[in-house]
């Protein structure tokens, strides 16, 4: 007989499956500043791209893959949007799209707790994190607590 986790058990083992370059698709709102959509929605879905896990918290840090590049941001955040194509995922489903390297996402492990296994959508190619990693540290606004957290630097 299967035992349930209790919420602690499994945020740990979210902790220990989590890995750099691993794709979710996650219901994010303002918990971490997600805008709705639509006026009324909790939120959005997401795919997130993990870059790294927190040692002492409960939480890792990631970058949101976007459908367009939003043409009313500053051209310094549409600069740190990277180009990743289609051919080279199957969860894109023949959309190219792009990373968001401008901001990370902090997303507690609880997040993860409903459907987490219908949430993996794939791993990155290494050659496309090595850009987008890049692109997060050498951001201009990039904060040196929220990289040294997730390992980044």
């Amino acid at each position: 007989m299967v035992e349930e986790l209790s919420k602690s058990q499994f945020e740990y083992a979210i902790g220990h499956t989590i890995e750099v370059g691993n794709v979710y698709r996650l219901h994010l709102g303002d918990e971490e500043d997600v805008k709705e959509k639509h006026i009324g929605d909790s939120g959005r879905n997401k795919y997130i791209i993990i870059l790294g896990t927190s040692e002492t918290e409960m939480l890792c840090g990631s970058v949101l893959i976007n459908s367009e590049i939003n043409n009313g941001l500053p051209q310094h955040i549409k600069d740190r949007h990277i180009l990743i194509k289609a051919e080279n995922y199957a969860f894109l489903r023949g959309k190219d799209r792009y990373v968001d390297c401008s901001s990370i996402k902090e997303i507690s492990y609880s997040k993860f707790q409903k459907f987490f296994e219908r949430s993996f959508k794939g791993k990155m190619l290494e050659s496309d994190m090595d850009i987008i990693i890049s692109n997060v540290i050498d951001y201009e606004n990039a904060q040196p607590k929220q990289l040294k957290r997730y390992s980044l630097i």
